[in-house]
């Protein structure tokens, strides 16, 4: 998919891709072979797969059945795929699900993570979570001295 990305907006190298066949298999190789074909880099995760039910309707609130669920639930899972895919590629890794916090971005790069996206953190909390999470993420290094996010990048594999 990549190689054909690539190809088809005739840019030099390819754009990123989502770790979603990665979270299915729980490993790096699918995305191991999307650097090979020329991704930029990874995107880890997309939604998980899920239901929500009404209990007072007593069906499933989406027409399908069944949807993309986001947000913290996600969290743990994106979070175990960003850490089995810094061991696997080399190519930078964005690390998205379940981001509300300071702590929550600092934990995905401590993982691996070369940058964080912030998505239903903004349904929740509106514009202003970008500076409450960069206001988090600035007491945390400080309080730990740390001067740079290269010092905690990947961290959590060296145990």
């Amino acid at each position: 998919a990549a190689r054909e990305a690539r190809e088809g907006t005739g840019r030099p190298q390819g754009g990123t891709g989502t770790a979603r066949r990665a979270l299915a298999a729980g490993e790096g190789d699918d995305s191991a072979d999307g650097e090979a074909a020329g991704a930029d880099g990874i995107v880890a995760t997309n939604t998980l797969s899920g239901m929500i039910i009404d209990i007072d309707a007593r069906r499933p609130i989406l027409t399908n059945k069944v949807g993309g669920i986001a947000g913290p639930a996600m969290k743990p899972v994106a979070m175990k795929v960003v850490w089995q895919l810094y061991g696997a590629v080399k190519i930078p890794i964005i690390g998205t699900g379940g981001v509300t916090t300071g702590r929550d971005v600092i934990e995905y790069i401590m993982a691996g993570a070369t940058a964080v996206g912030v998505g239903a953190a903004i349904y929740y909390g509106g514009i202003d979570v970008f500076k409450n999470i960069t206001a988090e993420m600035e007491t945390y290094m400080t309080e730990n001295k740390i001067t740079s996010l290269e010092e905690i990048r990947g961290v959590a594999h060296q145990i």
